[in-house]
């Protein structure tokens, strides 16, 4: 939770094509660069601190080789952008954060979601029944193997696997290699 929803978001510095369009001239889409390469913090110190924000373009003129624009701030436009990694949606004066970020664990689990998607493609594929029992060996990179130690008890229920050994001897980038059989039935107890 945070009080100000402008912890959440970065300032863009955008021109106003109506009142610089006329005076930029051919010079416009340097200026649009060079103000979408400025960080927008920054720019918005120096229109507070100055007045205006100093943007030097190049003119391919020998004589005068840049130019520079002092932007006021009718000159420019400022949008609000979320944050590197965040989603924002606002409603009724609440504001909701979503951070997309994917960090190791993440991706990891999601790495175990898709050993098991193939591993249901591969029940299918070879007629095993919906409710069969399976021993499980799954070949595949270092990478897909230590998702499916890390994450195994998730992998054996979501595939009713009653065992899952690991083949190690793929190398990193190759898909996953998935070999099935239906688990022997346990003895009845007479």
């Amino acid at each position: 939770v945070v009080g100000d929803v402008g912890e959440l978001e970065r300032p863009v510095v955008l021109p106003n094509f109506q009142r610089l369009g006329p005076r930029c001239g051919k010079d416009m889409q340097q200026v649009v660069l060079a103000l979408r390469a400025r960080d927008g913090e920054e720019a918005l110190r120096a229109l507070h601190d100055h007045g205006v924000i100093a943007v030097s373009v190049a003119t391919g003129d020998e004589l005068d080789p840049t130019h520079t624009y002092a932007l006021a701030e009718n000159d420019v436009v400022v949008r609000r952008e979320p944050r590197e990694g965040l989603v924002l949606s606002a409603r009724n004066g609440v504001t909701v954060a979503v951070d997309t970020t994917i960090d190791e664990r993440l991706r990891r689990e999601g790495l175990a979601r898709e050993i098991v998607r193939v591993v249901q493609a591969a029940r299918r594929e070879a007629g095993v029944a919906v409710t069969d029992r399976i021993e499980l060996r799954l070949a595949g990179s270092p990478d897909l193997l230590g998702a499916a130690r890390a994450h195994e008890r998730y992998v054996a229920e979501e595939t009713l696997a009653t065992a899952v050994a690991y083949d190690e001897a793929v190398a990193e980038g190759e898909p996953l290699a998935v070999d099935l059989a239906v688990a022997k039935a346990p003895p009845r107890a007479a």
